[in-house]
């Protein structure tokens, strides 16, 4: 009885090295896809953006990213899906706010544009200077 704890925590041990490495290679695909974003090849930057999905399909920062080249496509209506989807899973990141807000303004579609870039200037986490 007294080795089925033991045997417990090794297999949680190799859970967490997995998970360490699957993050490591997260960390590095998405540094590798902002280069190539920054160096304008959009499409490449989308797959490796993409690779990170697939390993870490909550992944926000990728999510936020892919928006981003489609907002360069001229894809404004997927941008503001890819951006809605990062920011449900980080609701106060001021800079995805930032950008949908201007996706929104691109558009003309007023509305959305002053709310997404209201949040970016108040974050939720200031609710209290809300108006």
């Amino acid at each position: 009885m007294a080795s089925e704890p033991r045997d417990d925590l090794a297999e949680n041990h190799d859970m967490v090295q997995v998970t360490t490495r699957e993050k490591e290679k997260t960390k590095e695909a998405l540094a590798r896809g902002r280069k190539q974003h920054q160096a304008g090849r959009l499409e490449l930057a989308a797959l490796t953006y993409q690779e990170v999905l697939r390993t870490e399909p909550e992944h926000a920062n990728a999510w936020h990213l892919l928006g981003q080249i489609a907002f360069q496509k001229g894809d404004c209506e997927l941008a503001i899906q890819w951006m809605e989807r990062a920011l449900s899973y980080e609701k106060d990141n001021a800079a995805f706010h930032h950008n949908l807000g201007l996706v929104h303004a691109s558009l003309k579609d007023w509305r959305p544009a002053r709310e997404a870039l209201d949040r970016w200037r108040l974050p939720a986490s200031r609710p209290h200077q809300r108006e």
